[in-house]
């Protein structure tokens, strides 16, 4: 059941003005208009919060309305916010019905899993932060899809503490553990990650030990295993998205650079006529493994020739990867090129595919144990 369309807002109308009951013969839909007329200091008026339509118990009619609770402060930013409600098998899901196109796949993954798993008459709320104090004891999902393994000076990486990891090319410093907007993730029930390097990082800090329990590993497993040969004419691919950063740069005019395919089954097509893609940090201080990008291409036949990173031994698939030192980055992308279907047939065995295959499952049951303990 879809609770809401596009919303825009018009800062030069008021903000009661801009929410008319969408359908009034629903009766309690229209609570957004009451909880929209927040004045002042943006006290709610009427009933918006104890009103909605309720599912099971679960008031699911008042989401929107209640972003406006300092409606003198609000921005238009919280009013284009797309929503989905579910009910699955006796259990309620709230979750972003969008998100950045570059992570939309993982996204969905995520909430695959969380519909096969959910507990029956549970709310879940999946990043959606700014209604979760109005549910009645949801088990708040966060995903957190930022490196944490970053070096002094990273960007966006000032107030972090330093952790127990020592840096790949300098056994002499510490890494921090960068958490972006970690506040919120403290709050959350449960926090998927992509990457256990950047889950250990964070564990073996022991800085932040509410986060450390929530944390699960969910590995990137987007796509159907596809590994055929035939077909594969790109012999060496990169996706970078910023082409303007200097250490990606030389890497341009070596390969085919695709920057804007994100629909799933154009992606998986572009991976299966690809031979090698190129992986690369795109700061010289951010090492967190990019799991995102390199699980997707391993489960479509690409041979991933990446740059170095901590801790790839805690990764499952980790030895199906080449790691290299930036500088040797390219020359060890041609070598691979040189013996291309040598190399193919060794990293692509059926005991690697049965490790593959073997993440989905454990990703459900992984997902499986956390809610087992987080159902209120």
């Amino acid at each position: 059941m879809i609770m809401m369309s596009k919303i825009t807002a018009d800062t030069n109308i008021p903000i009661r003005n801009q929410f008319p009951n969408p359908k009034p013969e629903l009766g309690g839909l229209g609570v957004y208009v009451a909880a929209a007329t927040g004045t002042g200091a943006g006290i709610l008026t009427g009933s918006g919060i104890g009103g909605g339509i309720e599912t099971d118990g679960v008031v699911i009619g008042v989401c929107i309305p209640l972003f406006l609770c300092y409606a003198d402060k609000f921005t238009p930013h919280y009013l284009v916010y797309l929503m989905q409600h579910e009910h699955v098998r006796g259990a309620d899901i709230i979750y972003r019905q969008r998100c950045q196109p570059y992570v939309s796949d993982y996204y969905s993954y995520v909430l695959s899993l969380i519909r096969e798993v959910v507990p029956s008459s549970s709310m879940v709320t999946l990043e959606i932060p700014k209604i979760n104090f109005m549910l009645r004891n949801p088990v708040r999902i966060s995903i957190n899809y930022e490196h944490t393994l970053v070096q002094t000076g990273g960007r966006d990486s000032d107030n972090y503490p330093t952790g127990i990891i020592s840096v790949i090319n300098d056994r002499t410093q510490k890494y921090l553990v960068r958490l972006v907007n970690h506040a919120y993730l403290e709050e959350c029930d449960i926090v998927i990650d992509y990457s256990i390097p950047n889950i250990f990082n964070i564990t073996s800090s022991r800085k932040f030990p509410k986060l450390a329990d929530s944390l699960v590993y969910i590995a990137p497993c987007l796509y159907p295993i596809s590994w055929k040969l035939e077909g594969r004419t790109i012999d060496l691919l990169t996706t970078f998205l910023d082409l303007n950063v200097t250490r990606r740069k030389m890497f341009l005019e070596h390969c085919t650079n695709v920057s804007n395919c994100f629909d799933r089954n154009e992606l998986c097509a572009l991976y299966q006529r690809t031979k090698i893609i190129i992986n690369v940090h795109q700061t010289d201080e951010h090492h967190t493994a990019e799991e995102l990008r390199i699980l997707p291409a391993l489960q479509n036949g690409v041979i991933v020739v990446s740059e170095q990173s901590p801790l790839v031994d805690m990764i499952p698939y980790g030895h199906l990867v080449i790691w290299v030192p930036y500088e040797k980055i390219l020359e060890t992308a041609k070598s691979v090129l040189a013996s291309y279907e040598e190399t193919h047939a060794r990293i692509f065995t059926p005991r690697n595919m049965e490790i593959l295959q073997s993440l989905h499952y454990s990703n459900l049951n992984r997902l499986r144990d956390k809610f087992s303990g987080n159902v209120k």
